[in-house]
């Protein structure tokens, strides 16, 4: 095991609740909006009330929370939970939390703290946006589970600010707010900081570390325990792989090195991290992953006749029918981001 790295090594983690612009926020949504519409292939509102109408059509599925996605009853049934991770599109997340409140579906909405939206950091103080609460008060009066996007090692590696109590401070103040958090999900990937941010939680560590480094940079991992914080899974519900030692392991290293900042339009690259994953495995047996414009790609660990596991950038019909020929009982989680589904969405006339 690597030695310890004292939290003392960085600064605290201070909120201001004041002195956030809002004026300001709406316009980096505004220019955040204008780069993605014009850089992505992203599909409409319209889109998806017609995946919501064509999930309902299906007989044999349960649909649960995140949350329940691994502890519901198997049975004879596919138990699906709608994963969504909010990275920058806060406006298209309540439209679609509310369509999904008006034929009562479960789903999972993960807010990252250190999104535009959530807040932003000046120096080593960070100001919380103010319109945040009206956001968390329209996903709660929707009924969806809420959760928290983590992103600790960014701010270990990018602000030398305490991450690890930024992730406790942010779970107490969505429970001021009324949320009944359960669970979190890590935000990025391996390759991004040399290790998953789901690590900062002890009993998600890989490679038996305690001290994670990269480009020089090092940072602590494992300070953190679901249960003290009242948590009950991580959405990847990551299994380590059993292997050696992250520097002997080749696998990892090709992968790093294959990362840039469009590996989501790579098959190769989305191959390796959703199926070929070389440091850890997700519990459930499929991941079905958005990317706009009418393509999903679907990572399956069911072998046998159903093969071939992997399917990349299939149209919506075909989707479906890869869905409809898995066998019953298995759990298929389907990780969806706002910003896909946001081609029509506009900054709201009053608070969201």
């Amino acid at each position: 095991m690597s030695p310890e790295l004292p939290q003392s090594s960085f600064s605290p983690y201070v909120v201001n609740e004041i002195g956030f612009s809002e004026d300001s926020f709406w316009e980096t949504y505004a220019q955040i909006k204008q780069f993605l519409d014009t850089s992505l292939c992203l599909d409409g509102f319209d889109d998806y009330q017609r995946f919501i109408d064509d999930l309902r059509s299906i007989t044999d599925i349960q649909l649960v929370p995140v949350k329940d996605l691994m502890s519901s009853g198997r049975g004879f049934n596919k138990t699906i939970a709608l994963r969504f991770d909010i990275d920058v599109e806060p406006v298209a997340a309540v439209r679609l939390a509310r369509y999904n409140a008006r034929f009562g579906i479960p789903s999972s909405f993960f807010l990252l703290h250190t999104a535009y939206y959530y807040g932003v950091m000046q120096g080593q103080v960070f100001y919380r946006n103010p319109l945040l609460k009206d956001l968390v008060k329209a996903l709660i009066v929707c009924g969806c589970e809420i959760g928290l996007h983590t992103d600790a090692l960014s701010l270990y590696l990018d602000h030398d600010v305490d991450g690890a109590t930024a992730i406790i401070e942010e779970i107490n103040w969505l429970r001021s707010q009324g949320v009944h958090i359960n669970g979190t999900v890590a935000h990025n990937s391996f390759p991004v900081y040399n290790a998953e941010n789901f690590e900062i939680f002890g009993g998600y560590r890989l490679f038996d570390r305690s001290v994670g480094e990269i480009k020089g940079k090092s940072y602590p991992l494992g300070v953190l325990t679901e249960t003290k914080l009242g948590l009950t899974y991580e959405a990847n519900y990551p299994i380590p792989r059993k292997s050696t030692a992250r520097s002997s392991n080749s696998k990892i290293t090709k992968w790093c090195n294959s990362t840039n900042s469009n590996s989501v339009e790579s098959e190769k690259w989305m191959r390796t991290y959703l199926l070929d994953n070389p440091c850890y495995e997700r519990g459930f047996e499929t991941i079905v992953w958005h990317h706009g414009g009418n393509r999903w790609t679907i990572a399956t660990k069911v072998h046998g006749f159903f093969q071939p596991s992997w399917y990349w950038k299939v149209d919506t019909k075909k989707m479906f029918r890869v869905l409809e020929s898995l066998p019953n009982g298995i759990r298929i989680e389907f990780l969806l981001h706002p910003i896909y589904f946001s081609r029509d969405t506009t900054r709201p006339t009053s608070a969201v």
